[in-house]
Parts: C-alpha cells; sequence; structure tokens
C-alpha cells in the first residue's frame, strides 16, 4: 500500500492482468509487460515485502469498491465510469 498526501493508506484495486485493460494500464501507466509485472510481484512476495494488491474479475467490481471505500483505488476504462467514483487521473 502507498500513502495519500495527508490522507492515510491507498489500497489499490487490479484487474485480471489478462485483461486488455489491465494491459494498458500496465505498460502506459507502470511501463511493464504483464512478465514484468509478474517478476516483480514475484520477487515482493519473496523477500517479504509484501503482497500484490487485491485483483477483483470486473471493472463493474472495481468500481464498487472504490465507491464503497474511502482508501480504495482502482483503474477502468473511461468509458465505464459512472458517478459513484471520481476519476483522478486519466490517461
Amino acid at each position: 500500500m502507498k500513502e495519500y498526501p495527508g490522507e492515510g493508506k491507498a489500497t489499490p484495486i487490479y484487474l485480471p492482468a489478462e485483461s486488455p485493460v489491465a494491459d494498458q494500464f500496465n505498460v502506459k501507466v507502470l511501463k511493464k509487460n504483464i512478465f514484468q509485472l509478474k517478476a516483480y510481484w514475484g520477487q515482493y512476495v519473496f523477500t517479504g515485502k509484501g503482497m500484490p494488491p487485491k485483483e477483483v474479475n470486473s471493472m463493474q467490481q472495481v468500481m464498487s469498491l472504490v465507491s464503497s471505500n474511502e482508501d480504495a483505488i482502482g483503474y477502468i476504462d473511461s468509458e465505464s465510469v459512472n458517478n459513484s467514483v471520481k476519476v483522478i487521473h486519466k490517461h
């Protein structure tokens, strides 16, 4: 988990790495492909530094968790956004 500036912990919510939206997020934002990301999290877990983010199966689940938990942050396709979540960055 990372911290929000002055507001506590951020709990990231991820889509499955194989989904097209996750792939775009990983490549454009994280600058990692699926293999690099899996290696990164494997090493992170192996060294005891933490666990990968919570993974859900759909953008609707991401929105549901983000809208019901003030610490949650996630990514979805911009066409799926509704008024239950706040967009903080559009790539």
